[in-house]
């Protein structure tokens, strides 16, 4: 079942590269009747208010490619970790929930692009539709599509029944009392440089149309606001280890039993999760219900973090801890 799933979404990432390549090859075959100036921009209302030589489309194909070839890398890494046998039943499950919005996201994308390009090259205005459409689509649709997929509606969530109301206040209390042990996560420089031109790219957009137009683009300013509201707490992200529990911060709290790790071993994968470095650390755990779930994180001092989570998972599993978390 889970195979004809796959096999049913590999064909949106098909066609997601076949649209890629159309966007660049298309434009390219009819170079000589593009317009010689073409829209460089459009405001909120999806109108056009700057225009540029064409030759500035060479930019936008580059974006693409690279969009193209990162969602195309990110997917196959998915489809190989859910069919290796090598992989964690938390390896496979994290691949079977991510895959079908991966490869929709990347469809939704390039058709982005396409209409792009096509108002580009015919000097049309996109709508005032277009950007609120895109910024649901591209940046809400995959946060709602996780939590729904996660249970956080379900009434088997985790904090639904009483006794796990207790654990958390339990876990709440320790944190209260004791000091952990806190580590912050690892940055990859070219992760932080990429980071950091995201969140200023659209501050330098705004200054330069508030001092040209003397007026402030609201998509801008909501765009900035976003960013803010979630590289703050991203930044922050930090592990700390608690004597009953290991405490993963960054956009929210995650809480971890050191009896529910069956496994850590170190990876170098891309999902996206509460690290900012691709020198990873897989958690591979059981949540209350017994279903196997893995977090990604990247703490500093790598070696030293692991010498002591296993030492507390010993300790929490009568010095027999699981086969995952041997050296």
């Amino acid at each position: 079942m889970e195979e004809k799933r796959f096999h049913f979404y590999r064909w949106f990432q098909r066609a997601s590269v076949i649209l890629a390549l159309g966007n660049v090859i298309i434009p390219l075959l009819f170079w000589n009747r593009i317009p010689s100036q073409i829209p460089m921009h459009f405001n909120f209302y999806g109108i056009i208010d700057d225009w540029s030589d064409k030759a500035s489309l060479f930019f936008l194909f580059l974006v693409l490619l690279i969009l193209t070839g990162g969602m195309s890398i990110a997917a196959y890494s998915l489809r190989i970790s859910a069919a290796s046998p090598n992989s964690s039943e938390a390896e496979k499950k994290s691949a079977h929930d991510l895959y079908p919005m991966l490869t929709i996201l990347h469809f939704v994308l390039q058709l982005m692009f396409s209409y792009i390009i096509f108002c580009s090259i015919t000097c049309r205005n996109l709508g005032v539709w277009f950007l609120p459409v895109i910024l649901f689509v591209s940046l809400f649709g995959p946060i709602l599509y996780l939590i729904l997929r996660s249970g956080i509606f379900s009434k088997k969530r985790e904090d639904s029944s009483q006794n796990d109301r207790d654990s958390s206040q339990k876990y709440q209390e320790i944190e209260e009392e004791a000091t952990g042990e806190s580590y912050r996560s690892k940055i990859d420089w070219w992760l932080g440089l990429l980071l950091l031109f995201a969140f200023l790219m659209p501050l330098f957009l705004l200054i330069k149309e508030l001092l040209k137009t003397g007026e402030c683009s609201l998509s801008l300013l909501f765009t900035q606001i976003l960013l803010t509201a979630l590289f703050i707490p991203l930044f922050r992200t930090r592990y700390i280890l608690y004597p009953e529990h290991m405490t993963i911060v960054c956009i929210g709290k995650v809480r971890i039993p050191y009896r529910n790790i069956t496994g850590i071993k170190a990876t170098h994968n891309p999902l996206s999760s509460a690290a900012l470095s691709l020198d990873r650390l897989q958690i591979d755990y059981q949540n209350h219900r017994g279903s196997h779930e893995m977090l990604l994180i990247s703490p500093v001092h790598k070696q030293e973090f692991l010498h002591i989570i296993r030492e507390k998972i010993r300790e929490k599993t009568d010095l027999n801890p699981p086969a995952g978390v041997r050296q």
